[in-house]
């Protein structure tokens, strides 16, 4: 799988660690942060590949930091992660532009499969974006 470089944005402590530890085994350069206005400085600061998030912390949820890293970095890929798992809020995630939604406890092996089609899908769009420009730079010449 391709190594990117992935936040991890949730209040409860043994989750975030776990899930460091985890994503760090598998190769991939990882940050956390306990809330979203952290989140939110790491995006502005860093270049990432993906966020994952929980949907409900303290303060801020999860959707309305979404609203605001997808204006900050359209292209950041975003997965919303609860507890509370209902379809009109993995719905109304997914229209704020969330890749995917999982819930709690996250199945480690879905994570990573979520990741991957992240990982695919940004290959897939620079690929495109090579070939786009390689068209016109023939058809001008």
């Amino acid at each position: 799988m391709q190594k990117q470089d992935i936040l991890i944005v949730e209040d409860e402590r043994a989750q975030r660690e776990m899930l460091r530890d985890f994503l760090t085994k598998e190769g991939h350069g990882v940050s956390v942060a306990e809330n979203g206005e952290e989140a939110i400085k790491l995006v502005r600061a860093r270049d990432l590949d993906v966020v994952v998030m929980d949907f409900k912390m303290p303060g801020r949820n999860g959707l309305d930091v979404l609203k605001d890293l997808k204006q900050i970095n359209p292209e950041l890929d975003v997965v919303m992660v609860t507890a509370y798992g209902t379809i009109e809020t993995a719905v109304e995630a997914m229209k704020a532009g969330a890749v995917d939604y999982i819930t709690k406890p996250i199945e480690l092996d879905e994570l990573l499969l979520i990741l991957k089609k992240a990982a695919e899908r940004k290959t897939l769009i620079r690929e495109n974006e090579t070939l786009r420009r390689q068209i016109q730079e023939k058809s001008i010449t």
